[in-house]
């Protein structure tokens, strides 16, 4: 019990005296990362990208990803239906290889609700300070699924490095419970799986590459996603 109110304490510090937005805006404005075709990159999302389309099994859906950033995720969801993907960052949508782009908020998508079959977001949450009014628009647009990726704080290596880089520092709350609780606000989870090993796309070094498993769906694995569905009420 002790132990969970310190838990609860160091999280509503986080949630209230963080603010994520700014440094990572700046860095996203500026930095030029690994682009979408690198090997390194492609072994971090394919396999994330493959599991939640052979849980969902559908074909040719609308797709919407929100925080597209440089194409990650988009390079292979155009693959598997109508992309569009929109991004914050104008410079980052620059790079990516979506043939529809639109450089939005997340907080206001420009879309009516119902508009896609499929919402989804990778690693964003953690990088905003409102992240519950996200999971609403994107639960808005939606016509029936939003699929979240972001990472685990279980692994040790992760949450240490996320309270030391001012742009991840809220993935140190980012626990499974603490994500079901955000998402069960508007959604109702499906399907979770840990993916991707000791793999970060733009921090783990080419040299450590072969022992990275982004195969792995270990507990200790960098990332989690969660496949949720819009509940009936809020299909409109």
């Amino acid at each position: 019990m002790a132990g969970a109110k310190v838990i609860r304490m160091f999280e509503k510090f986080l949630e209230t005296n963080t603010s994520v937005e700014s440094p990572t805006t700046e860095y996203y404005d500026s930095v030029d990362e690994r682009p979408y075709d690198h090997p390194m990159i492609l072994a971090f999302a394919k396999p994330k990208v493959d599991w939640i389309f052979e849980d969902l099994q559908i074909s040719n859906p609308a797709i919407l990803e929100v925080g597209a950033g440089n194409g990650y995720f988009s390079c292979h969801l155009m693959q598997r239906g109508a992309l569009t993907a929109t991004d914050v960052s104008a410079h980052q949508l620059q790079l990516n290889p979506a043939q529809v782009k639109e450089c939005c908020s997340v907080y206001d998508l420009p879309y009516p609700d119902n508009s896609f079959d499929l919402v989804i977001g990778s690693n964003l949450l953690h990088h905003l300070d409102e992240p519950e009014r996200a999971v609403s628009e994107m639960t808005r647009v939606t016509k029936c699924h939003v699929v979240i990726s972001e990472p685990n704080n279980t692994n040790p290596i992760l949450f240490i490095g996320s309270l030391v880089i001012p742009a991840e520092r809220k993935a140190a709350l980012f626990s499974k419970a603490y994500v079901t609780d955000l998402l069960c606000r508007e959604l109702t989870i499906v399907s979770h799986t840990y993916q991707g090993g000791i793999l970060l796309p733009n921090r783990t070094p080419g040299f450590l590459f072969p022992i990275s498993r982004p195969n792995s769906r270990s507990r200790l694995s960098f990332f989690q996603i969660f496949i949720c569905r819009k509940s009936a009420n809020k299909r409109g």
